[in-house]
Parts: C-alpha cells; sequence; structure tokens
C-alpha cells in the first residue's frame, strides 16, 4: 500500500502542477482535502475548488513552474517528499526546495503539510 502512495503523489504533480492537467485534480483530491503552509498559514486552503483555484493562480503569476521530486518514501498513510522547484517566469529563474508531507486517504490525498521558500 505505501509503495501505491507515493506513486499517488508523483502522479498528482506531474499531472496538475508539471502538466496543468487541472481536469485530473478529483481523481487525486479528497473532498475534505486540507493544505497546511507551515510558513504561510493564511495561505491554506482546502477542497478540490481550493486545489484548483491555487494551482491556476500559482501557474498563472509562474507559467514556466516545474516541480522534481528529489526523493520520496511512506510510512502508513503519509508520503513525505522532498521537492526541487524551479522556475524559469519573468526575467529571472529561481530555484526552491520544498518538504511536503501528504496524507493518503482511501487512494486520495486527503491533507499536506508543506514547509519552504516562497517564489514571490
Amino acid at each position: 500500500m505505501t509503495n501505491s502512495n507515493v506513486q499517488i503523489i508523483r502522479d498528482f504533480i506531474e499531472s496538475v502542477w508539471n502538466k496543468k492537467e487541472y481536469e485530473n485534480i478529483p481523481n487525486f483530491i479528497s473532498s475534505n482535502y486540507q493544505a497546511n503552509h507551515l510558513r504561510r498559514p493564511e495561505t491554506s486552503f482546502s477542497g478540490v475548488e481550493g486545489v484548483l483555484k491555487n494551482s491556476q493562480y500559482f501557474h498563472q503569476k509562474h507559467p514556466n513552474y516545474n516541480i522534481k521530486i528529489e526523493d520520496s518514501f511512506s510510512f502508513e498513510d503519509k508520503v513525505a517528499s522532498r521537492l526541487l522547484i524551479f522556475d524559469t517566469s519573468g526575467n529571472s529563474s529561481k530555484t526552491i526546495r520544498e518538504l511536503i508531507i501528504h496524507r493518503i486517504e482511501n487512494n486520495l490525498i486527503a491533507e499536506a503539510w508543506s514547509l519552504g521558500s516562497d517564489l514571490d
């Protein structure tokens, strides 16, 4: 089960964040999803609609955004991932690192906790 949880996260990042396939969000995100941004709690959001709005807004601001998963492992219902995020939008490029932990429930992402730098 845990390896399939890692694959859910890998597929979600590739489909929604790297390929901008927003129509696939309901295939990955639970209706009771909660995103928790530890550095900026005011930017946290919830639900499928929250993921859609957040990802569209982010891609509008950073159209050349791409995520590479450097490392990922799972334990029970949690998946921890180290991400390398590239943004080549605008006049300069920026690279940040992020640590994110997802909780999987019924093969859907139910919760996320993230800590990383900001692109803004």
